[in-house]
């Protein structure tokens, strides 16, 4: 059990409510680094801001944001992550067949080509 008092995306009131909602709007969960970092509101704040920065970045595409993510969150296992990035990938048009072998292929990732190679160097 973490000693850290973080708030439940249930019980966010006021600015943090407000983050909360939006991924969950967003993506259907909010992302445990989020509920874990709402311990401390100025950390929470910090890490919604570099979310907000990729996800608003012209590029990369946020498909391959959310497939890097994937990626190392299967490689990691980090189950959480992996779980709230599959979520992310369907709303980004991949099937769960094609998570499934991103995550066991990472080299068959359906990227453009410039992607791809920026995914490969990260990976």
């Amino acid at each position: 059990m973490s000693l850290l008092k973080s708030v439940q995306p249930e019980l966010a009131v006021g600015g943090m409510k407000r983050i909360h909602d939006s991924f969950l709007d967003a993506v259907g969960m909010v992302p445990p680094p989020l509920v874990v970092s709402s311990a401390s509101p100025a950390l929470q704040a910090l890490l919604t801001t570099l979310m907000v920065y990729y996800r608003e970045h012209p590029t990369p595409s946020q498909k391959l944001i959310a497939l890097i993510r994937y990626v190392t969150s299967v490689i990691f296992e980090m189950t959480p992550c992996v779980r709230f990035n599959e979520n992310a990938l369907r709303i980004h048009g991949m099937t769960d067949n094609q998570i499934r072998e991103a995550g066991l292929k990472p080299g068959a990732v359906p990227l453009k080509a410039a992607e791809k190679e920026l995914f490969d160097f990260v990976i």
